[in-house]
């Protein structure tokens, strides 16, 4: 669940595919060296797949199958330049790829210039036996109809 401070601290929008969100670099997310840590930016990657899944329905889909639920099989990310506390960003993300259990995301964080870049494989997993299973039709469908 959010938080009043977070919501305060977000705008989301969608414009063609994409989703978008603002938000204002905290205090507690800078490090030693004065700008935004590493482990920060992944949780910012993580948290706006979760925001931009809700802000289109897909949470409600998901819910349906109790039995499953996304988990990340990889990640790259680029960091291209430091982002400092007080620096308003603009989150990018969409999904470029949907097929049997995996789902491709692409992420793009920027303030004037671009940040970081991220490409993140999740896949759709029995929570029981933790293996891969393919995505639910319906949910697929969803997915690539407001996507891809």
């Amino acid at each position: 669940m959010t938080s009043r401070i977070e919501q305060s601290t977000y705008s989301e929008r969608l414009l063609e595919g994409h989703f978008l969100r603002s938000r204002i670099v905290q205090n507690n997310e800078i490090d030693e060296l004065g700008h935004v840590n590493n482990v920060v930016w992944v949780g910012y990657v993580v948290r706006l797949a979760v925001a931009h899944s809700r802000f289109l329905g897909w949470d409600v889909i998901e819910k349906r199958f109790p039995e499953s639920t996304w988990v990340i099989y990889s990640q790259e990310i680029t960091y291209h330049a430091p982002a400092f506390e007080g620096e308003e960003l603009t989150e990018e993300t969409w999904v470029s790829f949907v097929k049997g259990a995996r789902c491709i995301r692409q992420t793009s964080i920027y303030s004037k210039d671009l940040l970081l870049s991220a490409q993140t494989t999740w896949v759709w997993t029995n929570r029981a036996t933790r293996r891969a299973r393919r995505i639910p039709v319906e949910l697929s469908a969803r997915i690539t109809s407001s996507e891809i």
